[in-house]
């Protein structure tokens, strides 16, 4: 049936922890596979700027409306770069009861170590200082 590319990892969503782990993946020599399902942030001129966020949200192109299980209406991105393009590079660690509603509700199983340790790597690779004093600096980090 011909040659058939094979690829040591695929990861699905190129978002704030997609896009940095293919990268790393991909410096150490491995096949790497990205898939995002939309296009690239730059295509949509409200991604680019502060005051584009808010309108930003009504275009489809670039963020999904969705509910909550509580009925809270919020939005996801649907770009290479993912809710970031939509949040302003907010990033958004979940509390100990999501993953474990999870694990009641769908059978999840996920290491809560492991779990910790992603999200120190995803913001040591994706944050940069912004030069602002540490009151506001320091509440990155709460």
């Amino acid at each position: 049936a011909g040659d058939a590319e094979y690829f040591d990892y695929i990861v699905v969503g190129g978002g704030t922890a997609g896009i940095p782990l293919a990268f790393t993946l991909a410096e150490d020599d491995k096949h790497v596979l990205l898939i995002e399902r939309g296009g690239r942030r730059e295509e949509n001129v409200e991604s680019l700027t502060f005051g584009g966020w808010g309108p930003g949200l009504r275009n489809p192109d670039l963020a999904q409306e969705i509910r909550t299980l509580d009925k809270l209406v919020t939005h996801v991105g649907t770009v290479l770069s993912g809710g970031t393009a939509i949040s302003g590079g907010q990033q958004i660690a979940e509390v100990a009861e999501y993953f474990h509603f999870l694990e009641d509700e769908f059978g999840a199983s996920f290491d809560p170590h492991l779990v910790n340790e992603s999200y120190s790597w995803i913001f040591q690779q994706t944050s940069q200082p912004m030069g602002f004093n540490d009151p506001y600096s320091s509440a990155a980090r709460r």
